[in-house]
Order: structure tokens, then sequence, then C-alpha cells
């Protein structure tokens, strides 16, 4: 809670609950549900209030990370190269195939707010993973 003083320096205790009361109501006011949107997107960015560091410390911030849409999009593109069934091809090849594809992702979605796009990686991990399992029979067990 913050309080805002209305009278000078050093204020009396009846300017004091004034302040405090105005501040509370203004809280109470702000987390009513129909004031608006939290978050929104725009251009595969999701804007959202997180947790920041700054110069001086921790700080809440409104900064841009990949939005649920674009995560959803890049899981099924990921998918949709069925690589698991591809195993005709070494893994120079199926790196060529894919590390241009996911180079664009990192470079541009991970270019604010890194974490929020390790678990779609790490999707795509899992699938060159199932890959190898069925090009290799001997990491077969290895799930």
């Amino acid at each position: 809670m913050r309080t805002v003083w209305t009278r000078g320096a050093y204020p009396t205790s009846g300017s004091v609950a004034l302040s405090v009361v105005t501040a509370c109501q203004a809280m109470a006011r702000l987390a009513e549900p129909g004031d608006g949107p939290v978050s929104f997107d725009f251009l595969g960015y999701t804007f959202r209030p997180r947790d920041t560091m700054g110069k001086n410390g921790r700080f809440t911030g409104f900064p841009p990370a990949i939005s649920a849409k674009a995560k959803a999009r890049i899981r099924a593109e990921g998918s949709g190269w069925r690589l698991h069934r591809r195993i005709n091809l070494t893994f120079a090849e199926l790196a060529v195939l894919v590390r241009d594809q996911v180079r664009g992702w990192m470079n541009s979605y991970g270019r604010f707010c890194k974490s929020e796009l390790y678990p779609v990686l790490a999707r795509v991990s899992y699938h060159v993973q199932q890959w190898m399992r069925n090009k290799y029979r001997r990491l077969r067990s290895l799930k």
C-alpha cells in the first residue's frame, strides 16, 4: 500500500488517516475486473506485467514476450515436419532442415524475455530426440 501525504511534511493524525483511506480507495478502483485487459497481443508478442530487473532493483514492467498463438503455431510447424518419419536422413541433413527455422524463431521471439521461448524449443528438441530413437535402435530405451 502506498501512502499519499495530503498536508505538509509532518502530517497530523487526521491527514494520515485521510491519505491512507484515499490510497486504499484508489487501489480498490484499480483492482476491479471491469478495468480492461491486463495484457494484449501485437505482432506475435504478448505485453503483460512481468517482474523486471532495473538499475535500482526489481520492478514490474510491461516487456514483450512470445504470444500463446505464436507458440501454438511454432509447435504445429515443428510437429508438421514429421522428423520421426525421416530416418533416411543423416544428422547433418536433419540439422540443415531444422536449423534455419529455429534460428529465425530464436532471433525474433527470443529477443525479449527469452525464457518464454524455452518450452517451445524443448518441444523441437523432443522431435529431434524422437528422430534419433527411430533411426538408431540402441537409443530406443532412452525415453
